[in-house]
């Protein structure tokens, strides 16, 4: 995709979601977890990164963390 522009709406579309769905999570991530949330950041894959277990897509990640604040006492 060198050189290729991604579509303005598109951008602002999913720009909103992420935003949404992670102020939803940092929000509640403290009291689930007893701790506030540190940095994360966005890196290129090495070899090592291949051979690792796979993660959870974001989806999943954020069904996981919902149930686990739904099951808080």
């Amino acid at each position: 995709m060198p050189g290729e522009r991604l579509d303005a709406e598109w951008v602002r579309s999913w720009w909103e979601q992420a935003d949404a769905a992670l102020t939803k999570l940092t929000q509640s991530f403290f009291p689930a977890h007893g701790f506030p949330p540190g940095h994360n950041a966005v890196l290129l894959a090495t070899d090592d990164n291949h051979r690792a277990p796979a993660a959870p897509s974001l989806q999943e990640f954020l069904e996981q963390h919902d149930r686990r604040i739904a099951n808080q006492p």
